[in-house]
């Protein structure tokens, strides 16, 4: 979650998880890692884990970040 996101939501406090799809234009949805069910979330409430590898497949166009380039093959 970023600074936002966990003042907006501090019941979500630095949680981390793993973009499984795109919700609306606007948000992303999340599998929590200490969550069971996915939760679609506003793209400003999150931010990338500084260091942190990407744990999906980024050759899928929903599964990168907005500000990315699109994959090359």
């Amino acid at each position: 979650m970023s600074p936002l996101g966990r003042e907006r939501h501090p019941r979500y406090g630095t949680r981390e998880g793993v973009i499984v799809g795109q919700g609306s234009p606007s948000s992303w949805r999340v599998k929590f890692d200490d969550r069971k069910t996915i939760q679609a979330i506003h793209q400003d409430y999150l931010e990338r884990v500084p260091g942190q590898a990407p744990r999906f497949d980024t050759s899928e166009p929903w599964s990168r970040w907005r500000d990315d380039p699109p994959a090359t093959p």
